[in-house]
């Protein structure tokens, strides 16, 4: 399982590549938004291991185990607004929007600027 520091240290690559990708002629709505959600779980990730000492295996019970952790209960709408959005962009191949790829990357740093904000002041 990985640590804490290692899901922190993911979720930075991934934030680099968005904006990488965000930086082409035309960028790819789909894996913008797919690449979002995946930063998050990381972030999210490393709080849940910080708080007990192990990570999870899936997104159901990731889910389950955001319900338990103080922190993470605000930001769970969100959460499940870029998992819904990424579902969407890999499994029914949908097309999306620049107004939808800023809603998901808004939600996006929602949660990071709670996490950030939170991080230090316990569960």
């Amino acid at each position: 399982m990985p640590t804490a520091s290692q899901h922190r240290r993911q979720y930075a690559r991934n934030k680099e590549t968005i904006t990488s990708v965000k930086s082409l002629e035309s960028p790819p709505k789909d894996w913008i938004i797919t690449m979002a959600f995946y930063a998050a779980v990381h972030l999210i990730e490393g709080v849940i291991v910080e708080r007990t000492d192990r990570g999870t295996n899936d997104h159901k019970t990731r889910r389950k185990v955001m319900n338990t952790i103080s922190i993470l209960k605000p930001i769970g709408g969100k959460y499940l607004t870029l998992e819904e959005y990424s579902h969407r962009s890999r499994y029914r191949c949908e097309h999306f929007k620049d107004e939808d790829v800023n809603k998901i990357l808004g939600y996006l740093d929602s949660i990071e600027a709670h996490l950030n904000l939170k991080t230090s002041s316990g569960n």
